[in-house]
Order: C-alpha cells, then structure tokens, then sequence
C-alpha cells in the first residue's frame, strides 16, 4: 500500500482524533484572526485620527507672538509657497499676509493694502464673515497673479465700470525702499471681485503685489503674518525636519530666542494619536507569541496522539517500513488534516493575509514534526519492549 492510500485510510479510521486535530487548528486560526481584526481596526482607528486632527501653525516672534504685525521678510512666506523650497510640499491653505499703506482713487482717501494667499491669512477678516465674492469667483482667486482685488463697501462710491462692464477701483501703494531711505508708490488698476467686512482695507492677491514690488529695485518687502495648516499630518515630523533647517530648532516648541519661531498647534494630536500607537504595539506583539502558541499546540496535541499509536508504529515498522517512511506517513497525515481550515481560512478571513495563514500552518506543522520524529527515532525493539510490558 503506498503512503497516500495509509494515509487515506488512517485518516477515516481515526475520525475522534481527525477531529480532534481539526478544532484545535481551526481554534488557533480564529484566535490569530480575532487578533488581526483587533490590530486592523486600532491601524484604521489610528489614520483616521491622524487625519481627523487639521494641524495648523504660525510664525511667531522671539517672544512668541503670531499677531499680524510680525514684520518679516518675503523670503520667508515663500518657504511655504513656492515648490522649489522642501516646505511647501508638506503645507496647504498656506496664508501670507503683506500690509502697506495706500490712497484711494489718487489721494482721496487713505487705506490699507493688504496681498493676502487666503481669508485666514488675516485673522480679523476669518472672523468677521470673510468676503462676499461676485459670480464666478471663490477664495482660489487669492493663489494667483491677477489684478483683483476684495475692498470695504464704503469703497465702492470710488469704483467704475469699463466698457467691458467690469468695475475697478485705482489703488496707489506706499513703499519704502531702505536702502535709498526714500519712498516710492506704485498704482494698481484692480478689478473689484469681491466686498469685505474690514474698515479701509483692500485686499489684493499676494502674488500680484510681489510680482509689481519686483518691478522697482530694492523695495523693502516684508510681509506681517503667516499661518498654514499641515497636508498630511503623517509628514508631522518630516516637516519639523525640514523646518528646523530654516528656524531656530527650538520654535517647534514654540521656545526660540533669537530667530522666528513656528508655533505648531499639534498637542491634541499627540495625545489622540500616541494613546492609540501604545495599544496597537501591544496587539501586534501578541502577532509572534500566538506563533509560538500554535507551535505549542502542534507540539501537544501530536504528542498526545502519537502515545496511542506507539502500537501501530512498531506494527508497521515490524513489516519491513523504514523510520523514513512512517515519519512521512505520519507529517503528510497532518498536512492533509490541516489543508481544509487553511483554505477555509483563506476564504473566510478576509483580514489574514496569505503569508499569515501559511505562516500559522508552519508553526503547526513544525511543532507535529518535531514530535513525530521524537517518536520515529526510537528503536524498534524498545517500541516492542515498551508494548509488551
């Protein structure tokens, strides 16, 4: 009879430890896949969490100030905005915030300009209801170059309308250039978009002002306020990486002493997230220890059986079968046994991967096969010895 048939046969003649063997390796598997599904759901509860939380920041101060009169050059808003600079792949809804002073319609009427990347780029315009846009514009208007611009309603008795029928508003611009000690204006023809809420301020696009300062040398462009919320709050420490090569080291805890600082608004973020990270570490150290478990179960449960074929064995090896043969007979028995719950398992659940499942079958059968050839290797004629008495 060749092994495949005994093996075959063995199998239904022994259903009670057939079975036996199949609850105890399908016991494992649900233990192990209960676990997973813990691990699984604690990892999607985690990135949900982590991108729950908006993580917003500021440029403070030495002494820790973000108000909107920090006063600091262009170069460091553009740090945030343009690609060339590692920061701006890491940051999004990036507001810049640049002031300077300007006449209405000639020098009828003294005014702020503001160039602005976003509403939030100037706190008291967020707050107060934003800007009511005309049709056809939104918020995007403020990421480009173009000669728009936001203004108070008390403006509009100065806006006129083209042959176009598009209104406009003359605004001239105050600017100091340090390094001749003089002052020089620049006029802006903008086309009126949109009505805020702020007092004598009119709100142009950032982009717009920088690329007209551009145009005169050496006019001392500073810009007032930054502020911008992370991207991907997986790159957090990335981007801290990145930005302690710009700022003070110490500003990510908003504790810098000399330089501009960022103040990172990320404690409740933290906290959400290092609870969850602590739990799901522990339930992923438990993945190895029910390896192990599923050794030891192969271990016992074969040693228990193999005691009650002690008979049978020394039968067979009587009749001529080396000990080669009966461990194969005994290791492909097993194998066999265990093949239904694998697939089984394969099918089922969904959260044990394929490496997973034959990962448990090895720990099985690893376990079975250092029991069988425990067993395989004693002598016949002690098997006989032992029988007898």
């Amino acid at each position: 009879m060749n092994i495949l048939s005994y093996v075959f046969l063995r199998i239904r003649s022994s259903l009670s430890q057939t079975l036996m063997t199949l609850l105890s390796y399908l016991a494992i598997l649900a233990v192990i896949a209960s676990v997973q599904t813990s691990v699984q759901s604690r990892q999607n509860n985690l990135d949900a969490m982590r991108n729950a939380v908006a993580i917003e920041g500021r440029l403070a101060d030495p002494s820790g100030s973000t108000s909107d009169h920090l006063q600091f050059d262009k170069y460091f808003a553009r740090l945030f905005l343009e690609e060339r600079y590692f920061l701006s792949q890491y940051t999004r809804d990036v507001g810049v915030l640049a002031s300077f002073p300007s006449w209405i319609g000639g020098d009828i009427m003294s005014a702020e300009l503001h160039g602005i990347t976003s509403e939030k780029s100037h706190q008291p315009l967020y707050l107060n209801g934003g800007i009511l846009y005309e049709e056809g514009f939104d918020q995007s208007i403020w990421y480009s170059d173009r000669p728009v611009c936001a203004i108070p309603s008390a403006f509009l008795e100065y806006v006129y309308t083209d042959e176009d029928g598009l209104r406009y508003i003359d605004v001239t611009g105050s600017f100091y250039r340090q390094w001749y000690g003089d002052t020089v204006t620049i006029p802006f023809k903008l086309q009126v978009i949109g009505v805020s809420m702020i007092h004598r301020t009119v709100y142009m696009p950032f982009y717009t002002l920088l690329n007209a300062c551009a145009q005169i040398p050496h006019i001392t462009f500073t810009c007032s306020s930054l502020c911008f919320t992370v991207k991907d709050n997986h790159d957090l420490e990335r981007f801290r990486n990145r930005a302690a090569g710009y700022f003070n080291e110490a500003s990510l805890q908003n504790a810098g002493k000399e330089t501009l600082t960022l103040h990172i608004k990320d404690s409740q973020y933290l906290k959400l997230t290092r609870e969850s990270a602590k739990n799901l570490a522990v339930m992923q150290l438990m993945q190895p220890i029910l390896y192990l478990c599923a050794l030891g179960a192969g271990v016992m449960l074969v040693v228990m059986q193999m005691r009650s074929r002690k008979k049978e064995m020394a039968v067979i090896r009587s009749l001529g079968a080396g000990r080669l043969r009966v461990m194969a007979q005994s290791i492909l028995e097993y194998a066999l046994i265990c093949l239904p719950v694998t697939l089984f398992a394969l099918l089922i659940w969904r959260e044990l991967s394929p490496l997973t499942v034959f990962g448990v079958w090895l720990a099985f059968m690893a376990g079975a096969l250092c029991t069988i050839v425990r067993f395989s290797m004693i002598p016949l004629v002690k098997q006989i010895r032992e029988l007898e008495e």
